[in-house]
């Protein structure tokens, strides 16, 4: 059998159905692998798939072996439960954003109406997003920033969804400009609010910003070895950082140094030797994070030989 590369859309599709966690793991492990229920890895239909961490795939691939491996039937019913608990707690998360409005002025009308057609017009903005290859998707995406005018919760919500879709793909070839776009649009489009009542509405969208910037940090530094991206994910998550102070949101700082924690757990992994770098980026852009602005920290000399050297390969 041989192997054909999953298309990236059906690859985003798996990874965002499953909250980029593995499917079977029962406390919200972080997927790694997109394994082929079959077998066979050149059928890439969504069916066939399911995200799991390093050791479920292990044990769903194991073969010839006294250990009771996952069969197919078992990864498809863990698999289906967890779409649908994710499916539920996004649906959960988007009443936040849709309470019923009572007594609606023309004001809220004209509000409701232009979220509307703002809404249509990044749905027209996904589909073409698709049509295009890497190289040309970073100005599909920044269409979007017509819209910043007009950004609010329900409007970021939309436009957030659709970013976290996006670096669900970072694995798959993402360009530092799309990861560039991706940064700029969530600065663009985070609403600022100062209401108490609204809390938690900021705290859902940090946290879908949370997970981009897990994504694009993540898939970078094990996948691409691209530490530009890596960069602009990791600043995404001090941006939340800065939110979090500023408002008093306890929750929100509490996450992204746990999201830190994280990354530092997953880059010492045993069956790669080739994390140190990516490691010791991350733990410099933790030690900058009280830091005031947005701008990335002074870097080790050996990472900006190594961000550099990457650069010019990559030309």
């Amino acid at each position: 059998m041989n192997r054909k590369r999953i298309p990236d859309e059906v690859q985003a599709e798996v990874i965002f159905k499953s909250n980029r966690e593995c499917v079977v793991c029962d406390n919200h492990k972080r997927g790694d692998h997109i394994h082929h229920i079959d077998g066979d890895n050149s059928n890439n239909k969504f069916e066939n798939l399911a995200f799991l961490c390093f050791d479920c795939h292990n044990e769903a691939s194991l073969k010839g072996s006294l250990k009771k491996k996952l069969t197919p039937k078992t990864i498809i019913k863990y698999r289906d439960h967890k779409y649908q608990i994710v499916a539920a707690e996004r649906e959960n998360s988007l009443k936040v954003f849709n309470a019923p409005i009572t007594g609606l002025t023309t004001e809220d009308l004209l509000t409701t109406t232009k979220n509307a057609v703002v809404i249509v017009e990044i749905e027209k903005i996904k589909e073409e997003y698709f049509s295009v290859d890497w190289n040309k998707r970073s100005d599909v995406i920044n269409k979007l920033q017509k819209f910043s005018n007009h950004a609010n919760f329900r409007v970021a919500v939309d436009v957030f969804n659709f970013l976290s879709f996006i670096a669900d793909q970072t694995r798959g070839g993402m360009t530092t400009d799309v990861a560039v776009s991706i940064f700029s649009l969530i600065l663009d489009f985070f609403p600022y609010s100062d209401k108490e009542g609204e809390n938690e509405k900021i705290i859902e969208l940090a946290n879908e910003c949370i997970n981009i910037a897990f994504s694009l940090t993540y898939d970078s530094t094990i996948y691409l070895k691209n530490y530009d991206i890596a960069m602009y994910g990791l600043t995404i998550l001090k941006f939340i950082y800065k939110k979090g102070k500023q408002q008093n949101l306890k929750e929100l700082v509490d996450r992204v140094n746990e999201t830190y924690n994280e990354f530092e757990r997953t880059l010492q992994r045993p069956e790669l030797d080739d994390l140190a770098d990516a490691l010791q980026l991350v733990r410099e852009f933790k030690s900058d994070i009280e830091e005031g602005t947005l701008s990335f920290p002074p870097l080790s000399d050996n990472l900006m030989k190594l961000i550099y050297s990457d650069r010019q390969n990559r030309k």
